[in-house]
């Protein structure tokens, strides 16, 4: 859902957010500017090159690395994900079988 709780038309709004220090949802009032300039620094620069994984978690290092960490770690190597199909999400959060027809049942 949106964050954003109460919009004053040209003076301020209300968003929530989760406090990572204490595990609670947190409410702040900002107005347009301050949320604006909250917002604008998160944008890159002009041919910033954005870096989303490095280090062990590269994609061409991630195979060989990322086992060596949980043996550091002491932590169990996790298993390959199960796939999960629309068929299977579609039964089970809207209760419809997506082959079945709406009209006839068929």
């Amino acid at each position: 859902g949106s964050r954003l709780a109460h919009y004053t038309s040209g003076a301020t709004l209300s968003f929530t957010y989760l406090d990572h220090r204490t595990q609670t949802y947190q409410q702040e009032t900002l107005s347009q500017a301050d949320m604006l300039r909250r917002v604008v620094q998160h944008i890159p620069e002009k041919h910033f090159r954005m870096i989303r994984y490095f280090g062990f978690l590269a994609n061409r290092v991630c195979g060989k690395y990322l086992p060596k960490v949980y043996e550091a770690l002491k932590m169990a190597t996790p298993g390959p994900t199960p796939k999960l199909y629309f068929v299977q999400m579609a039964k089970a959060f809207l209760n419809v079988d997506p082959f079945r027809c709406v009209l006839c049942g068929a």
